[in-house]
């Protein structure tokens, strides 16, 4: 009660046993004066879920420039959000050496390279054993912050002078460089939106256009 509508209800991670590489987790049991038992266990069984974080952020917004300079113009949205979180679905199933990233496409994503792999390791990844599943996919390791400031989109067009074109009976040549959720800073897991467009590709968001107006003889 008096929380917000998506909170996670989660196991609390407590990172990784230096000697075992196994996972850890807070009890979080409740004591008699109502706080939480922070002792730790590596049987995620015996761990309570408590409310952990939550998906809404606590603050979210962005504003747009268009400035235009003579033959110029510079046009950008930056968008931001701050204390929100989200939950890594795709993390329970990869993040362990169970076998369904074995029997099926998934791909081992790059940081399982910091996995611990000898006693004495200090890492928040845990080992990697074939055929041993993530000892609990419904905990607090696999939310991640959403926290972001994020260039949603931007372009930089040129416009030719009329007195070029106008002699090659065109009236308006723009050339524009375009780019679409242009991260500055965020969670790297975090999956962009991607739109497809018709046009020639630079890279994964970005695109180069050019745009004519042809003006038609004027009759005699």
């Amino acid at each position: 009660m008096g929380l917000p509508y998506h909170t996670f209800y989660v196991k609390e991670f407590a990172g990784v046993d230096p000697l075992t590489g196994s996972a850890q987790y807070y009890l979080n049991t409740k004591n008699e004066d109502g706080s939480y038992n922070r002792e730790l266990t590596t049987d995620a069984a015996k761990a309570e879920s408590i409310p952990y974080k939550t998906a809404t952020p606590k603050v979210s917004g962005g504003f747009t420039n268009i400035l235009n300079y003579k033959w110029i113009d510079l046009t950008f949205t930056l968008t931001y959000s701050l204390g929100g979180y989200s939950f890594d679905k795709l993390g329970t199933y990869i993040e362990n050496g169970s076998s369904s990233i074995y029997s099926s496409r998934y791909n081992l994503p790059a940081y399982m390279m910091n996995r611990w792999q000898k006693p004495g390791d200090q890492t928040d990844t845990p080992r990697f054993v074939y055929g041993e599943p993530a000892t609990s996919t419904n905990s607090s390791r696999y939310i991640h912050s959403t926290d972001h400031l994020r260039l949603k989109n931007f372009t930089l067009g040129f416009t030719l002078p009329n007195q070029w074109t106008q002699k090659l009976m065109i009236d308006k040549v723009r050339v524009y460089f375009s780019g679409n959720n242009l991260d500055v800073d965020q969670y790297s897991e975090v999956v962009d939106e991607v739109e497809y467009l018709a046009t020639h590709r630079l890279g994964k968001n970005e695109q180069f256009r050019v745009c004519l107006l042809y003006t038609s003889p004027s009759p005699r």
